[in-house]
């Protein structure tokens, strides 16, 4: 098997792009925001703001 190089560093701008970039939108779009709150009710993705905290 072939090993692949390793991401070692990433820029805003690489995310960006990544999460902009129509392979991404076309295979994700459709179930993203259900993946995405599925997995909130296991371990908060979302993180929690200053006007939210209980301290």
């Amino acid at each position: 098997m072939e090993e692949r190089a390793r991401v070692t560093e990433v820029t805003e701008k690489d995310w960006e792009d990544f999460w902009k970039s129509e392979d991404v939108i076309n295979s994700y779009s459709e179930y993203f925001e259900d993946v995405w709150w599925e997995m909130e009710e296991i371990e908060p993705l979302t993180p929690v703001t200053q006007s939210e905290r209980k301290d």
